[in-house]
């Protein structure tokens, strides 16, 4: 039997948290609206009380570049593993990590506790690579531009690489 899939697909926090491995203040995103199998939008916050913004600056909490970087992953993987059918099917035993940056350019500032709202286009480029090119937006300012690149690795892959090097 062959799946198909209707869009707009909406995802809530709860089900993206059945996509994806974060957990707690490193799920950064509430939101994923999965328009096509490869276009995606999204929206993401931080809380000024998060710890990670209390030292990033103190009295001016400006929301570190890497976690927008990581949203725009989140986004991706949210939206891959809900409306992509090559991603659904390659989904268990596997995680999708951030393979490369190839191009970010930060436009204005981010501050705690503004929505900033993510559209994505992905492009396949491998069996297990996509590339994504991402804008992000706080309300009619463009914020951010990014392209980078996801792998589908396996959760063996990624134990061996933790037991090569030692992490606990």
């Amino acid at each position: 039997m062959h799946e198909t899939l209707i869009y707009p697909i909406t995802l809530d926090q709860v089900e993206i948290g059945a996509l994806l491995p974060h957990r707690g203040e490193m799920l950064f995103i509430h939101e994923v609206i999965v328009l096509a199998h490869n276009r995606y939008q999204g929206q993401a916050s931080w809380s000024a009380a998060s710890a990670a913004l209390q030292g990033h600056f103190p009295g001016f909490p400006v929301v570190p570049g890497v976690f927008l970087l990581e949203a725009v992953a989140q986004v991706a993987g949210a939206g891959m593993f809900a409306g992509d059918l090559v991603a659904r099917a390659q989904k268990d035993g596997r995680i999708g990590v951030l393979a490369a940056i190839r191009k970010c350019v930060f436009k204005c500032p981010i501050f705690a506790d503004q929505i900033v709202h993510i559209d994505i286009a992905c492009r396949q480029i491998g069996a297990t690579i996509v590339q994504v090119k991402a804008n992000i937006n706080v309300g009619m300012a463009e914020a951010a531009t990014v392209e980078i690149v996801l792998a589908n690795t396996s959760l063996e892959q990624m134990t061996n690489a933790i037991d090569t090097q030692g992490v606990a």
